[in-house]
């Protein structure tokens, strides 16, 4: 997953990939750490969709932008709107099920 430092390179990903998966997090948080390498497993299964990590202690204008107040946050953006969020507590296979559905409709 790779890592957005500004706000050109990140609007450049939206409006060029139909679905987008956001991983908001910090450095210093150990569930997000954790947690972080089982969605980049899960996102394998859907090649088409692009994700990037945003640090929101390197990048705090974007928490902002996206009511970013919790961490770890996952948006997935489909053709640039949001359709999924997850916050703190959630489940990742719930969490592929959505993401499933959006992809399916999109690629099938």
């Amino acid at each position: 997953m790779l890592q957005v430092s500004n706000i050109d390179e990140l609007n450049e990903v939206i409006s060029s990939n139909p679905i987008v998966l956001l991983y908001f997090s910090t450095q210093k948080c150990n569930v997000c750490k954790t947690l972080k390498p089982k969605v980049q497993s899960m996102l394998a299964n859907y090649p088409n969709a692009a994700s990037r990590y945003i640090d929101l202690e390197k990048f705090t204008e974007v928490s902002g932008k996206y009511t970013v107040f919790s961490i770890p946050t996952i948006i997935v953006l489909i053709d640039g709107k949001e359709y999924i969020r997850e916050s703190r507590h959630f489940s990742l296979f719930e969490l592929e099920q959505k993401i499933q559905r959006y992809y399916v409709m999109l690629y099938s």
